[in-house]
C-alpha cells in the first residue's frame, strides 16, 4: 500500500500518518516492509506489472532511487 501511495504522489506527511496509525503485530518486521515497498515500486514502474502512471521520467527516476535505498 505504501508503494502505491508514493506512486500516487501522496504527501509524505500523510504517508507517515498512515504508518504511525497502523498497529502492527508484535512480530512485524519494518525492514521487510520497506523491502517489499521498494520491490513493489520497481515492479510497478519497470516490471511486467507496470501501472499507467502519469509520472514524468524524473519522478519515476526519483521513485526508483528511493526503492533501491529501501532494499539496502
Amino acid at each position: 500500500m505504501i508503494a502505491h501511495l508514493k506512486m500516487a504522489r501522496m504527501p509524505t506527511a500523510e504517508i507517515e500518518w498512515v504508518c504511525s496509525t497502523y498497529q502492527p503485530p508484535a512480530e512485524f518486521d519494518e525492514d521487510l516492509r520497506q523491502a517489499f515497498t521498494g520491490v513493489e515500486i520497481m515492479r510497478r514502474i519497470i516490471g511486467i506489472a507496470q501501472l499507467p502512471l502519469a509520472l514524468s521520467l524524473e519522478e519515476k527516476s526519483v521513485l526508483l532511487e528511493e526503492a533501491k535505498r529501501m532494499l539496502n
